[in-house]
């Protein structure tokens, strides 16, 4: 089926060239995030994601972009739009915070298309409750459809929804990516990949995914969050989750073609 075919047209184009990664710091400015004594989500996340974009500006296979470079606010409309301008792939990177001083571990979030649980509905509404308005965000128009202007709009809404259905599947697959390079050993137990509908996700027309890389209301974990090495592991382990999304890539296009 001709719509079916479309679907390659994103694999084949992002593998052809650099891919281009947007990395989101969660929060900023006046937005702190979690707090635990002097430390803040706002200044963590812009760290890590600093490092993550320092091993991608050193590849070739990559072009990547920061949502914020700096301690500024950027609403959460405006880093969707940037990244539907920008990305071939997204995400942002948030620090956890609990009631439950126990609570630890990295959590790996993309678009829910099943019901969330209530744990992960409760933290996207948490995180979704700093937006200033109801603006509408700037999507881009796919290749696809792009090139087909006078489409019959009965087929370019199978076409939008066929797209939707390969993103988020594109997404599961990064989140999986993202999961499998964090480290093994008894860590394993204490991450996990959830649903939820967050915002900068669900607004996304690209690949897309948020990390929670630990519980900042955790003091163990607050330590290590803070640590200039712990960071540097995080974002290697981040660095190498996306290589391995881009090898995904470049061999679904690769089969495509022969």
């Amino acid at each position: 089926m001709r719509i079916l075919s479309c679907l390659l047209i994103f694999i084949i184009a992002v593998s052809a060239q650099a891919m281009n990664v947007v990395l989101d710091p969660g929060h900023g400015g006046n937005d702190r995030g979690a707090t635990q004594g002097l430390f803040t989500e706002a200044e963590i996340t812009l760290q890590v994601a600093n490092l993550v974009a320092i091993d991608l500006k050193r590849d070739p296979r990559f072009s990547v972009y920061l949502t914020r470079e700096t301690d500024r606010y950027m609403s959460l409309e405006d880093r969707a739009s940037f990244a539907n301008k920008k990305s071939d792939l997204f995400l942002s990177i948030h620090v956890n915070s609990s009631s439950d001083p126990r609570a630890s571990g990295k959590e790996i979030y993309f678009q829910n298309q099943l019901l969330p649980d209530e744990e992960s509905l409760f933290l996207a509404s948490r995180e979704n409750k700093t937006m200033k308005s109801e603006r509408e965000v700037t999507r881009a128009v796919s290749l696809n459809l792009k090139s087909k202007k006078n489409l019959n709009p009965e087929v370019r809404a199978i076409v939008e929804d066929l797209e939707r259905n390969h993103r988020f599947k594109l997404s599961g697959i990064f989140t999986e990516k993202l999961f499998f390079h964090w480290g093994g050993g008894s860590q394993y137990r204490r991450h996990s990949i959830r649903q939820a509908p967050f915002f900068v996700v669900s607004n996304i027309d690209k690949p897309a995914a948020l990390i929670e890389i630990g519980y900042l209301s955790n003091k163990k974990e607050a330590l290590n969050l803070v640590n200039p090495q712990y960071q540097k592991k995080i974002a290697k382990g981040i660095y190498h989750a996306i290589i391995s999304f881009k090898e995904f890539i470049d061999n679904q296009a690769e089969k495509s073609l022969n």
